[in-house]
């Protein structure tokens, strides 16, 4: 998925006022902590993510499929969270972290944990 596939589904969903860039902004944030916490925390990536996050509408985002249905709901939530739609972004948040979660368990269970090197004293 690209930032403008996600941006497209959530709009298709949620017809909204938030400027692209924001969009932009918000999914190259959330893909700054799916690297961080998430890829570089693991290896046997088929491919190493590249050094720069995503920042144009044409890059792709990190999480395959069924799993890059997270930046969609990550729009949702942050959609409704400026439209004060509190009610709303609460239930918008409680799927996000679900789906993040889920992606965090996949690679968990699929990936090795790079680990610090051992100390012993």
């Amino acid at each position: 998925m690209t930032i403008g596939d996600a941006i497209a589904r959530a709009d298709a969903v949620k017809p909204n006022g938030v400027p692209e860039a924001e969009k932009i902004r918000w999914l190259t944030g959330l893909e700054g902590i799916i690297k961080n916490e998430i890829v570089d925390t693991h290896s046997g990536w088929e491919e190493e993510p590249a050094a720069a996050l995503p920042s144009a509408l044409g890059d792709a985002l990190f999480a395959p499929p069924p799993f890059d249905e997270t930046y969609v709901m990550w729009l949702l939530a942050r959609i409704d969270f400026i439209n004060g739609e509190y009610d709303a972004y609460a239930n918008s948040s409680a799927v996000f972290n679900s789906a993040f979660s889920a992606f965090a368990d996949h690679v968990n269970r699929t990936k090795t944990p790079r680990s610090a090197a051992l100390r012993y004293e």
